[in-house]
This record gives structure tokens, sequence and C-alpha cells, in this order.
């Protein structure tokens, strides 16, 4: 289970910034998403809480040093988030390639996922419940 992401940054020398030697000194991180995140009254009893969908995740980080990796692991981000714009995609990474570093994720514990959601009725729907 590999997930890259990039980091873009203003030039070679920057490569050896801080972000990048934490790795270094210690590849494990911890990644954490959070999504529908809304806060809202509580339908039973007038609370104030939150709505949310959560995940975590354990892994190894290591920097992408292969031309070709780093390349596909952009074009894989880039499809993701920006489809439409994949006519960019060439110049882009002539224009930054060398200045862009990607760092590869590998989860070393499976993900864990959380999430607090209400039905229309206003009962929380708990694991394995979905509306």
């Amino acid at each position: 289970m590999d997930a890259a992401f990039a980091l873009e940054v203003l030039d070679k020398a920057a490569l050896e910034g801080e972000k990048l030697d934490c790795i270094a000194h210690c590849p494990t991180v911890f990644l954490s998403a959070v999504t529908k995140c809304a806060p809202t009254v509580g339908p039973k009893d007038g609370s104030f809480t939150l709505q949310y969908k959560s995940a975590t995740a354990v892994g190894r980080a290591e920097l992408v040093t292969g031309r070709e990796e780093k390349i596909e692991a952009l074009r894989v981000i880039c499809q993701r988030f920006l489809p439409k714009h994949m006519v960019a995609f060439n110049a882009s990474i002539a224009r930054s390639l060398e200045r862009t570093a990607v760092v590869r994720i590998t989860l070393t514990e499976p993900p864990v996922g959380k999430r607090k959601q209400y039905d229309k009725q206003g009962e929380e729907m708990k694991w394995g419940r979905m509306e």
C-alpha cells in the first residue's frame, strides 16, 4: 500500500530543507485525513457536535530519487486532482521536476477510519450503517 505526495520547493538547495531532514532522521510518519467535517447541533439533545469522516495511518517515508518514478507519481497526483489540465503536465515537469521532491510512503500498519454521522431521523449511524 503506497501513497505518494509531492513537496514543491523553491530551489535546488531547498531539497535539503527541514522536512526532508526530518524524514532522513526518522522516516516513520503519521498520516491523517478528515473529510465531510460539519459542525452541527446534536439532533437528540441539542448539544453542539461535529459530523466527520476520518482516516489515519502509520508508514515509512522515503525520498524518491528515480526520474521515471517521480514523474509517474506526479502524473497520478495530477490525474487525480487536475484531470482537465493534463495538457500542461509535460511542460510543468520539464520546468520544475529538478526542484520537486517526491516522497513515497509505505504503510506499515493498516489504516484506521472513524466517522460521526447522523441519519435523517437524528440517529447516529454506527459501524457498517450507511445512509
